[in-house]
């Protein structure tokens, strides 16, 4: 009998882990932030700054871009630099939640440096 329980009760913890596995692996759904090079030229250096983390592409060549997932505990700023036609290039702005609702995060680098943000729900 008391076998027979341990088997019942191993087979039922197999099968509720069975179950809930792809749940405890699962990633949970985070925030991007992607920087594109529409400026016809490469961007050296790129860093962003947010929520006290640095995110880096040490080059972007010209129609490329890169996206970063980031997951935040407070409402944060964006803090971009960049190096481009040997000047270096800063921009501070944008703002990222740490509410339940995910956004991408769209830096638009243009030509003479000018710059466009804007952010879209996910």
């Amino acid at each position: 009998m008391r076998k027979g329980l341990l088997i019942a009760l191993a087979a039922a913890c197999a099968w509720v882990a069975w179950k809930q596995l792809p749940r405890m692996f699962a990633r949970p759904p985070a925030h991007e932030v992607v920087i594109q090079n529409r400026s016809g030229g490469w961007l050296k250096r790129v860093r962003l700054r947010l929520g006290g983390r640095t995110f880096a592409a040490e080059s972007l060549a010209a129609g490329r871009q890169v996206a970063f997932p980031f997951r935040l505990d407070h409402d944060a700023s964006f803090a971009l630099s960049w190096d481009q036609d040997s000047t270096r290039r800063n921009w501070s702005g944008g703002r990222a939640f740490a509410g339940p609702l995910l956004q991408r995060h769209v830096i638009r680098v243009e030509k003479g440096g000018r710059l466009d943000y804007f952010a879209r729900p996910e």
